[in-house]
């Protein structure tokens, strides 16, 4: 027994050691490595990893701004006029034209003057055409009566459209043909031919009730010229100037509606209207 006891002294001197050696490298190593991928306190998962090994925390600032469009998107709905794609329009207008017009001058004659210088009167038109988002562009005839005379536009009329929701504000520019009629002449047999051209510029607004019916007002300014062939204005002031006692009255009377007649005039004028606008869109 005390040779066993002599022996297993050495061996626990040489195996005690070790173990305490062991146990404090093997502390040592689980200090030194990496926390768990998943965080500290949270379970690694490989579809979380990123560079680094760590996920980066969720950014409010990217939740805030994302809100915010929502928001806008939400606004913008609700202030929506629910208008679609516009392809086509009919419109109808009415109102009141006033024209200022030079007097006709005559080749023959100083001044043939069968025209009142201005003329204000009411003014009917229509139109129709089509339409790509900001463009619209299509034929228009308008109708402007007065006392002396009825004045006939028939243009082809452009617009810039600047959509606001049911508020549209546009501009307009139309060119085309224009001619007058019923002249109320001393003659009732004459038929002057009044024809030339005309250049309009103009401005409105339309408030769409629904998405195909609006409303709107429009104003503008218009230059005209005119020139008129076979004029009969005034059989008095026509007939010549003779001294011829036995000259036949009937016939000077027809020598100058005849020189009348072969004469040219022009005319170079201005007309500014205000009408109320209707229109279907498709």
């Amino acid at each position: 027994m005390k040779l066993v006891s002599m022996c297993a002294l050495p061996l626990a001197l040489l195996v005690i050691p070790q173990t305490v050696l062991a146990q404090s490298w093997g502390n040592q190593n689980q200090q030194n490595q990496p926390p768990p991928a998943g965080g500290y306190g949270q379970p690694s998962s490989a579809g979380q990893m990123q560079s680094g090994g760590l996920a980066p925390p969720p950014s409010s600032a990217t939740n805030s701004e994302e809100g915010r469009t929502e928001a806008d998107l939400q606004e913008a709905e609700a202030e929506d006029s629910g208008r679609g794609l516009e392809w086509f329009y009919i419109k109808v207008e009415g109102g009141v034209s006033h024209l200022a017009l030079q007097t006709f001058k005559a080749e023959a004659v100083e001044n043939i003057g069968f025209v009142a210088e201005t003329q204000t009167g009411p003014m009917m038109g229509a139109g129709l055409g089509f339409r790509l988002i900001f463009i619209t562009l299509g034929p228009q005839v308008r109708l402007v009566k007065t006392d002396s005379y009825d004045l006939w536009t028939f243009d082809l009329e452009g617009g810039l459209r600047m959509p606001l929701g049911k508020i549209e504000p546009y501009l307009t520019g139309a060119a085309g043909f224009a001619a007058m009629g019923s002249f109320e002449l001393s003659n009732p047999n004459a038929a002057p031919e009044t024809q030339g051209y005309n250049v309009r510029l103009g401005i409105g607004m339309d408030v769409y009730i629904t998405e195909t019916f609006s409303v709107g007002l429009t104003g503008n300014a218009e230059l005209l010229g005119l020139s008129v062939t076979g004029t009969v204005p005034n059989v008095d002031r026509a007939a010549p100037d003779t001294t011829d006692p036995n000259a036949d009255p009937a016939a000077l009377e027809q020598q100058g509606l005849d020189q009348l007649a072969e004469a040219n005039g022009s005319t170079l004028g201005i007309a500014t209207t205000a009408s109320l606008v209707v229109a279907l869109h498709f």
